[in-house]
């Protein structure tokens, strides 16, 4: 599925799989009952040719190439500074919970979330970033676009929860 974000053709769901961990088993099973995965010479070996390398996304801004989706060249330093915040608290946010990918692997049956967590799930993120004062248009189009990509709904759906998840679970902002 397909739509536009600001007038921007992307992506709606995840389209990609991570390379699965340790923890992650029944997707290595998965994988190795679709032909992806096979013991070489004693190692796990993934088929190259299904394989996806970090992306190397290039954003078209102000007339000029960028490396990455996040405008940081020609923009403001309120709209820096707004960046660097939301990565203080990203990283805030995952010492006080535990963000793990898959999810369910972190999640332990006998106790609830994280008190940190279920109030992050309680609210839209949209409504979580307002109240946190992030509304630098460049930051909020990017977390909108981020979370479109892999849940299929943006930040005025995905709860709080989910849009740190996003960048707490991987690999920072």
């Amino acid at each position: 599925r397909g739509g536009t974000v600001n007038g921007i053709a992307c992506p709606l769901g995840a389209h990609y799989l991570p390379v699965p961990g340790d923890a992650a088993r029944e997707v290595q099973d998965l994988l190795e009952e679709l032909g992806l995965r096979q013991r070489v010479a004693g190692r796990w070996q993934y088929d190259e040719r299904h394989l996806c390398h970090s992306p190397q996304e290039r954003l078209f801004f102000q007339g000029e190439w960028q490396e990455g989706l996040l405008p940081v060249q020609g923009v403001p330093d309120t709209t820096l500074a707004q960046y660097r915040r939301f990565a203080g608290q990203v990283e805030a946010l995952g010492k006080a919970a535990r963000f793990t990918m898959p999810m369910l692997k972190g999640f332990d049956t006998k106790r609830p979330l994280a008190p940190v967590q279920q109030a992050l799930d309680a609210l839209v993120f949209d409504d979580w970033l307002a109240r946190e004062g992030f509304d630098d248009p460049h930051l909020r189009w990017y977390l909108d676009y981020c979370c479109r990509d892999d849940y299929g709904a943006g930040t005025a759906r995905v709860s709080a929860w989910a849009g740190i998840h996003y960048f707490a679970s991987r690999h920072g902002f």
